[in-house]
């Protein structure tokens, strides 16, 4: 996998866990409960939480720290890629972009931006399960978190190289720039 390669054409997308809950309920908020949030597992590894990936998910890398934080037993992260859609108004981004530049309000321009013909956008989640095991806890926490999320990517691989280098290079919300330095990342794609 190219990281140096861009294609500016795709944009972040404004919120992953936003893209989580459209990638793994239907975009549908009164679906967030145990048996269809299925995020947390408290089994020996990976693969029960795995198995509950949307079925065009693809393996992206695996990632092993370091560096130990106090009383932590490392355990490995996998990072994946799926795809869900969206509804957007056709040309929204431009349009919202053209009003703020020549001075509307920006509530105003998310009004205004959503007008016109709806389109159906594919858009791509990078996502991880990581196992948080201490060691004055028996217990294994396996969790599933968004990580980053993109619109405008031609294909899942394509997504997961611009959503790899972005977090690696510019970090996140959960990790900084660095922390990708500070183990071994293996790039699985």
């Amino acid at each position: 996998m190219q990281l140096g390669k861009v294609n500016s054409q795709i944009h972040r997308f404004h919120a992953p866990i936003d893209a989580l809950v459209s990638a793994f309920h239907s975009g549908l908020l009164e679906k967030l409960n145990k048996e269809f949030f299925m995020h947390e597992s408290n089994s020996n590894d990976h693969f029960e939480l795995e198995s509950y990936n949307t079925a065009d998910t693809i393996p992206v890398a695996t990632f092993l720290r370091n560096e130990q934080l106090p009383d932590e037993i490392i355990k490995k992260q996998y990072l994946y890629v799926c795809s869900f859609e969206r509804k957007a108004t056709l040309g929204g981004r431009e349009k919202f972009k053209d009003y703020l530049d020549n001075g509307m309000d920006i509530l105003e321009a998310l009004e205004k931006s959503n007008e016109g013909p709806e389109i159906i956008k594919t858009c791509h989640l990078l996502f991880e399960i990581r196992g948080d095991r201490w060691k004055n806890n028996d217990d294994i926490k396996w969790m599933r978190l968004a990580l980053y999320a993109c619109e405008d990517a031609s294909s899942h691989q394509e997504a997961a190289e611009w959503m790899m280098k972005e977090l690696t290079t510019k970090g996140n919300e959960m990790y900084d720039a660095d922390y990708f330095k500070k183990g071994t990342l293996e790039i699985l794609i």
